[in-house]
């Protein structure tokens, strides 16, 4: 999920900080963890499990995302909603801006804000323009608008999509459908809330509570339809690899007994995920030459290198089930502060008090942190090009900027405050847009 603190104390707010003179000018949040109770993982937890060793990314799942105990699935997940928009023609430059949104985070106090809520409704309005403007091109006659959204958070994208779509073409939003796929329950009925009653958008919106990465969560159809994924990427669990002189090896996460902390084994890559993972990646190196060049540097150290599975199953799965879609996905492709080692290694962090912790290692009490990878946009097409491969369907993508992106798409000169500054196109640099879109050979 997309998100940052102006409290400088807060690990997330460096996913999107920027420079300004010396002081580092950050957009949103605090999480206040003093609440949140972390139950320990006991031996009844595994009591099904004959072999308790899990590649890392089945325990990162497990930790971020498990009903129980995982992170995000605490009562008091804290993602925020303003009372009202902000008023960016009254603002008085970045200046101006910061102090909108310090004032905005005192009051919520407890909070994510993403970029979609910090600009509403005017970033749910480029992205229904972006769609919009597919669906006129490469639509059937007659044939309905189906929007898929990944991880929908408060609904706020769902709610000014749907409103811009009501407001700018009463015929296509007629027709319109819109579906978030949420793993959270919790999320699911404020989404359901916020659209369905008082977005008035009821018989238009629904939720399908189910894992995106997986095929069964997808009701298979060749109709045409748009999948939007904002800064879902990020923490979607890896795996980690090294290459040995002849032979890669994937680790391993073993829980030896109920009170020893896990640890780390190496073994040869036998994960059929994995494997294909790697493959898509040193086959896009020899078509495109530059690929194995980025991984030179890590190979020939022997540092591990994080790669990103469960997006490569997500991607399968969409190719597999809905093989006719233009996917919309958002996400920070640089991280900075990251001590652990390897290629896209992640960011893990605890709030505790207000402050931020982080940590040397993800192999910390599940459910106890939060756990973001970078995403590698040059990787993430070869992906998504070796999914439509395995699945027989013709695919291209073209990554943006996210200053590109809103310069096409938005209303960008809404987001324009006094002076000059614009906080829409110019704020989140380290943040990238991949359009890609599919349809059958």
């Amino acid at each position: 999920m997309y998100r940052a603190s102006l409290n400088a104390a807060s690990s997330l707010s460096r996913k999107v900080s920027n420079v300004v003179g010396n002081t580092r000018a950050v957009c949103l949040c605090v999480r206040n963890e003093s609440s949140r109770a972390f139950r320990a993982i006991t031996h009844q937890d595994f009591s099904s499990q004959k072999d308790t060793s899990e590649v890392l990314r089945d325990f990162l799942r497990d930790s971020l995302y498990n009903p129980r105990y995982g992170y995000f699935a605490a009562s008091d997940t804290p993602v925020g909603c303003l009372k009202s928009p902000l008023d960016f023609k009254t603002m008085f430059g970045r200046e101006g801006f910061n102090q909108q949104l310090r004032k905005a985070y005192d009051d919520l106090q407890v909070a994510w804000l993403t970029p979609s809520e910090i600009f509403r409704p005017h970033y749910g309005a480029a992205l229904a323009e972006c769609i919009l403007s597919y669906h006129l091109r490469h639509s059937d006659s007659n044939e309905p608008l189906e929007i898929f959204e990944i991880g929908a958070g408060t609904g706020t994208v769902a709610l000014d999509i749907l409103d811009h779509l009501r407001e700018s073409n009463h015929e296509i939003y007629a027709s319109a459908r819109y579906t978030s796929v949420e793993i959270s329950e919790e999320l699911a009925d404020r989404q359901r809330s916020k659209v369905e009653v008082f977005g008035g958008h009821a018989g238009k919106f629904k939720v399908q509570v189910g894992d995106a990465t997986s095929k069964e969560t997808w009701k298979k159809s060749e109709s045409l339809c748009y999948v939007v994924a904002l800064e879902v990427l990020d923490n979607l669990p890896h795996d980690r690899v090294v290459k040995r002189p002849d032979e890669w090896c994937e680790t391993h996460v073993l829980q030896e007994a109920e009170h020893q902390p896990p640890r780390e084994v190496l073994k040869p890559v036998k994960d059929p995920t994995i494997s294909r993972c790697l493959e898509a990646l040193e086959l896009d190196s020899k078509i495109q030459g530059s690929l194995l060049g980025r991984l030179v540097p890590w190979l020939e150290s022997e540092q591990p290198v994080f790669l990103p599975t469960s997006c490569l199953e997500l991607l399968e799965a969409l190719h597999d089930r809905r093989p006719r879609h233009c996917l919309i996905a958002a996400d920070f492709d640089a991280l900075p502060d990251v001590v652990i080692p390897g290629k896209s290694a992640p960011l893990v962090s605890t709030t505790r008090g207000g402050r931020a912790v982080d940590h040397p290692t993800y192999l910390v009490p599940r459910g106890s942190a939060d756990v973001f990878f970078p995403t590698d946009f040059d990787d993430l097409c070869a992906l998504y090009g070796a999914a439509a491969a395995a699945a027989r369907t013709t695919a291209s993508a073209e990554v943006l900027s996210t200053h590109d992106f809103m310069r096409r798409h938005a209303r960008w000169q809404e987001t324009t405050t006094l002076g000059g500054f614009n906080p829409l196109l110019e704020e989140f640099p380290n943040t990238k847009i991949m359009i890609a879109s599919a349809c059958p050979a």
